[in-house]
């Protein structure tokens, strides 16, 4: 789900403040990612029969050109529309604990976003990882399970991390640093992450290759080595199924 991906590349395109009274709003044809924060009242969204209920304090994610519908109920939601790295096709949304604290950040975004002064994406950017952060650290707060699981395999994870780029790194190496079966360490990794070791790995050397990309010219065979792929073939694959596009494509798109 969006709230626990890890490592998303993100660029804000838009940043607004929505008041509805008591609307039903028909939505399929945004082209971008959002996510919007309520400040007050609540919604409920419909999709596939499902329904998906918003309060107060909750950050709900939209995927792109997705058909849903909504009621509102006399709310007022910070909405921050950005293009995404992240491919889900789901609604998903998280209930903050600190409303306090996400009013501030969610009126501080939109403040620095539609102030245009020198450096406000960056600024703005900035402010959007930092809400990311806050909500997954929360997240972890209101599960002791996962906090337990993760301390069993910190090490590796921190080592993951910074080393993915090495092409001999594996799983089997990850488990015997935690002191781990690699079956067990595969089931931990899995409760904490929602995905498997090879495919965080793998998303981390494709968003690592993804700004490579978009930096420079340095040649697809040599990119795809130094986040970590040593068939380039099997990068391009993994790049594609990842972004949607070939490594050339995306590079081509700027």
């Amino acid at each position: 789900m969006f709230f626990t991906a890890d490592n998303l590349i993100c660029s804000i395109t838009e940043v607004f403040l929505v008041s509805r009274k008591n609307e039903t709003i028909f939505t399929s044809n945004k082209p971008t990612h959002c996510i919007g924060y309520r400040l007050e009242g609540m919604a409920e969204f419909y999709k596939d029969g499902k329904t998906l209920t918003a309060r107060k304090g909750d950050v709900v994610y939209v995927p792109p050109y997705l058909k849903y519908h909504q009621k509102a109920y006399n709310e007022k939601v910070v909405a921050v529309r950005f293009e995404c790295d992240y491919k889900g096709r789901e609604l998903d949304l998280i209930s903050i604990k600190d409303t306090k604290r996400a009013d501030e950040k969610f009126l501080k975004i939109f403040e620095i976003w539609n102030s245009e002064k020198p450096g406000y994406r960056y600024a703005a950017t900035a402010l959007l990882y930092e809400i990311f952060a806050d909500i997954q650290t929360e997240s972890y707060k209101q599960s002791p399970e996962k906090e337990k699981y993760e301390f069993q395999i910190s090490s590796a994870i921190e080592y993951m991390r910074c080393n993915y780029f090495k092409q001999d790194l594996t799983v089997k190496q990850l488990a015997d640093m935690s002191n781990i079966s690699e079956v067990y360490f595969r089931k931990v990794f899995a409760k904490i992450f929602d995905t498997s070791p090879l495919k965080y790995i793998n998303d981390l050397r494709i968003s690592k290759a993804m700004a490579m990309l978009k930096s420079d010219n340095t040649p697809i065979k040599s990119i795809a080595s130094d986040v970590g792929f040593s068939d380039p073939l099997y990068f391009s694959r993994v790049f594609k199924e990842t972004v949607g596009m070939t490594p050339s494509e995306f590079r081509e798109k700027g």
